[in-house]
């Protein structure tokens, strides 16, 4: 980097605001400053604050040390949402007032601004061998449609009065119960915010909910998931599930309160459930910490699974990554303000690792005299401060910014962290804006909102400035959390020059999370997806239609993770039906024997572009009842004897070769589980024998799993 030039600065440090120390994320603290310096409404820091009566709130994640209180919130004039008892965590209105006070109690953890999320935006059923699902097609016992089965959605923008949320022969409406948290209403279920629709008539009678009349895209991504509607082959994944739908404002503190509403209702009627939550941003650790994350993970349990848009930051500089040395201790990059002309604004965050610190400036640079025309001070990253910084520089290139920073070490993960929101109040300058990195030691990553920012070299790489990336890119809070899978997208059909059928889509996000864990963790369809859309926006987009009942349904195409998201969740549905208890390690354990690998895939997998591959359907389905088709590892020859076969009662496994830790479980056609043992190491020669006492007659798939080799066997009892 050049030397710093020294010009004519005024430069004001304001409201240096000290507040309690590591309790409130810096993300919340820069919340709170831009309030009190009346920020305007188009600041991406702003886009969770509400005024009622005008009192300024925002909603929050709170954390209490031990047992939820819900009088400690009431106190500092705030209101509790909903409580998550597994987590000690609550979602709760809280003056912006309020805040430094509530974080100072005694009884409070930690305070977490909750983040407004975005929407991650016929001939795909062929591509994972759904159809062959569908179709119940041998040695399928039947059709796999979901029966059985909650799929849940929480999303914006549905038409819940769709054709397509009927069973196929128009004679169920498949919505059982739908969640308006748009409407003015008290709540109801323990919840104190918008409005509740639990009967058929009433919930068509709503017909919808469209508050931010821009895509439908609820009704696109529920009609992936369980559309039934056949009369235009636009049908979904899971045509039989029951649905249950939250519509919600797009703050993850609403999507999490959603969730636990839908697993509620499931666990009320004792159904699987499966929730999909095509939604999701940018900000934060990225490791699955947050208190968003931490919400759903507590929420996912055997038979209740939440899926995941990994998001669509492929194909922007939303992330870039740095590790530093004493000799390589400073790093460079410019904000590329995407919509500047109307907002001029981008959103940072950066997190070096525990127990190395780092420091932060902000740069004007000038490309005609190749150096630095300004820098502010660095700040550290360690220091718990929180203030605005505002420069009006004078000269030959004036430039006028401000800057909302909150710094400290974040006590979810122990990492040092700094929250930035930047605005050029002149975005005419010729000067180049940037932001410096510097430390002796460790890794630092940093982030962006990607929908009006992203970082870039601006072409001066050779002078030492670094551009951003797409890796480390999957969607913050929802897609990242421990428990979600998150879901890739694939071109199925091409639609555009820059897309190859078959292979990933450009705009899908990248993994790992920043603990290492896999992210992505599976693949699916989601380019050029037709589905249901809401008849209130058909005119954008000039798509077919079906009539029933002298009523005109429509359909049209959309493309994004949004809509792999809910490809998968309808596959899992059906998965669900075929073995109700399956949780999120075992999903994992279905792509890794299961998913399809190919020329675009690459057999080197998983990675972090696809996860395990593209999902295939049929092949986890028939990998769930038993059947050899469904296990990858599975070898032509015998690796045991099984007899007698048929068999009473009594059956007996002889191995012709050593393996270890070898289980033994035996399945009904249904799928489901009768016996399961864990038999350690064996022995070539080794006989062990088991029993089917008390299991009625019939066909029975006995699998063996060895640490060498896994296959299936057929059993009949008589």
């Amino acid at each position: 980097m050049k030397r710093i030039l020294l010009i004519t600065v005024i430069a004001i440090m304001t409201a240096v605001s000290l507040f309690a120390q590591s309790k409130m994320s810096n993300r919340t603290r820069v919340i709170a400053t831009a309030v009190k310096n009346n920020r305007s409404s188009q600041s991406p820091s702003l886009t969770t604050l509400k005024s009622v009566n005008n009192v300024d709130y925002i909603t929050v994640f709170v954390r209490f040390n031990g047992a939820i209180d819900a009088s400690v919130i009431e106190k500092y004039g705030g209101q509790v949402r909903t409580k998550y008892p597994e987590t000690s965590i609550v979602t709760a209105n809280v003056p912006v007032s309020a805040l430094e006070a509530l974080a100072a109690d005694e009884n409070i953890a930690y305070i977490e601004a909750s983040q407004k999320t975005r929407t991650k935006m016929d001939q795909a059923r062929s591509a994972s061998n759904a159809q062959k699902v569908f179709d119940g097609v041998s040695p399928l016992p039947h059709a796999f449609k979901g029966n059985g089965v909650i799929v849940g959605i929480v999303d914006q923008e549905i038409q819940v009065s769709h054709i397509n949320f009927w069973n196929e022969d128009k004679t169920r409406y498949r919505i059982k119960s739908f969640w308006n948290q748009n409407k003015n209403g008290s709540g109801g279920f323990g919840y104190t915010y918008g409005r509740f629709f639990t009967d058929s008539a009433s919930i068509l009678a709503a017909g919808y909910d469209m508050s931010s009349m821009e895509s439908g895209h609820a009704t696109h991504v529920t009609g992936i998931a369980a559309g039934a509607d056949h009369s235009l082959d636009y049908y979904g994944m899971a045509g039989e599930a029951d649905i249950v739908i939250t519509s919600t404002t797009g703050e993850d503190a609403d999507l999490t309160d959603g969730a636990q509403y839908i697993f509620h209702y499931a666990d009320s009627v004792g159904k699987p459930c499966v929730i999909n939550i095509s939604m999701g941003g940018e900000l934060g650790p990225h490791d699955g910490t947050d208190l968003c994350s931490s919400v759903l993970e507590g929420l996912v349990k055997p038979g209740n699974v939440i899926i995941g848009a990994a998001g669509n930051s492929g194909s922007v500089n939303v992330h870039l990554g740095k590790d530093f040395t004493p000799e390589d201790s400073i790093a460079g990059t410019f904000i590329e303000l995407m919509y500047e002309w109307w907002m001029p604004y981008a959103m940072m965050e950066a997190w070096g690792e525990v127990g190395n610190d780092f420091e932060f400036a902000i740069v004007a640079y000038s490309p005609s005299g190749d150096s630095i025309f300004y820098s502010t001070p660095f700040f550290r990253a360690s220091q718990d401060t929180s203030f605005r910084y505002r420069a009006n520089v004078t000269g030959t290139r004036a430039i006028k910014f401000s800057a909302d920073i909150a710094s400290g070490i974040n006590p979810l993960n122990n990492k040092p962290n700094i929250a930035i929101e930047y605005e050029q109040d002149d975005v005419s300058s010729s000067l180049k804006i940037g932001v410096l990195l510097r430390s002796d030691s460790g890794h630092v990553d940093l982030w962006c909102n990607d929908y009006c920012s992203a970082f870039t070299d601006n072409g001066y790489a050779s002078r030492g400035w670094m551009s951003g990336d797409d890796a480390m890119s999957i969607g913050e809070g929802i897609a990242i959390s421990k428990k979600v899978v998150a879901v890739a997208s694939y071109v199925n059909k091409a639609e555009s020059y820059d897309s190859t059928k078959g292979d990933i889509s450009y705009f899908s996000s990248r993994g790992p999370s920043a603990d290492g864990r896999l992210k992505p963790e599976i693949a699916a369809p989601g380019e050029g997806v037709y589905s249901s859309l809401p008849d209130k926006l058909y005119y954008s987009y000039g798509n077919e239609y079906t009539t029933y009942n002298g009523k005109k349904y429509y359909y049209g195409s959309m493309s994004g993770t949004s809509m792999a998201c809910p490809y998968v969740t309808g596959v899992v549905a059906t998965w669900l039906e075929a073995n109700p208890n399956l949780d999120y390690d075992d999903l994992i354990d279905i792509f890794a024997h299961t998913a399809k690998k190919d020329n675009f895939t690459g057999s080197d997998l998983p990675d972090y572009t696809w996860g395990y591959g593209k999902i295939d359907a049929y092949e986890g389905l028939m990998y769930i009842l038993g059947y050899p088709e469904g296990i990858e590892n599975a070898t032509d020859h015998q690796i045991v004897a099984i007899y007698p076969n048929p068999t009473v009662d009594l059956f007996t496994i002889g191995f012709a070769s050593t393996d270890n830790n070898v289980t033994v479980s035996v399945y009904d056609l249904s799928g489901r589980q009768v016996m399961s043992t864990s038999l350690g190491n064996v022995s070539a020669g080794e006989e062990r024998t088991f029993s089917l006492d008390g299991a009625p007659t019939g066909i029975y798939t006995v699998r063996i799993a060895g640490a060498k080799q896994s296959k299936c066997y057929k059993l009949v009892k008589q």
